[in-house]
């Protein structure tokens, strides 16, 4: 504001008085008007590093969502994998209980059978030698299933480990973003009353400057008018 400004000062004893209490009141004004004019830099520049701290703020929180959702991604893709191999892990199952139940069939076939077909001790001795060589090839390839499965499980832990703190991070980034933007806005408001003030107290130099220069020509005439 201008308050005093234009004020009329008191009635002076003579012109060389008004005169110099105009100097006094301008080298006033001109202070007041380069402080402000300091306070106004400063704004200025506090302006411009708050903006900087806003664009920063927002690039973090997009490469945070793209973060979050690549991690979601993961998650979603390890899942398919992992369904697809329980899947696979429940079809061998089935396949060995009927390997097993047919294998069995034949070992276990009656004696009076195997007269009347001389070739299926034969077979009986094939079945036996065969449910020894497959059932631990379908062992270890359940039990290999059943590892990969385990360290999906783990992978799958670790990425949502990794989901929960990107997630939180996240958040954090968006808070900050928000108050960024009100710091923003405070500032911008400050700088324009600052600004306006500022122009404000130029205006008043001016005026005060102009009285003091017809003051002075005025005195310098009434000298001359003496002489």
């Amino acid at each position: 504001g201008n308050n005093g400004v234009h004020a009329n000062p008191p009635i002076p004893k003579s012109k060389a008085g008004a005169l110099s209490d105009l100097e006094v009141r301008l080298e006033k004004e001109k202070a007041d008007k380069d402080k402000l004019s300091k306070q106004v830099g400063s704004l200025e520049k506090n302006l411009k590093s708050t903006k900087e701290s806003l664009r920063t703020s927002a690039r973090k929180t997009q490469n945070s969502e793209k973060a979050l959702s690549n991690l979601e991604d993961q998650i979603e893709s390890l899942e398919g994998e992992k369904e697809a191999l329980v899947e696979s892990m429940n079809k061998d199952r089935q396949n060995l209980s009927r390997l097993i139940l047919a294998l069995e069939r034949m070992r276990r076939m009656p004696p009076e059978v195997m007269i009347a077909r001389p070739e299926d001790p034969v077979k009986t001795a094939q079945a036996g030698l065969l449910m020894s060589q497959i059932v631990p090839s379908l062992d270890a390839r359940a039990e290999e299933l059943k590892d990969k499965v385990e360290r999906l499980n783990q992978t799958r832990r670790d990425l949502e480990e990794k989901r929960l703190a990107a997630q939180g991070e996240s958040e954090n980034l968006k808070q900050q973003y928000a108050k960024a933007k009100k710091l923003v806005s405070k500032r911008e408001a400050l700088y324009r009353e600052s600004q306006g003030d500022l122009e404000e107290r130029e205006q008043a130099v001016l005026e005060i400057a102009s009285q003091a220069g017809t003051l002075k020509e005025l005195v310098r005439k009434l000298e001359q008018d003496q002489n």
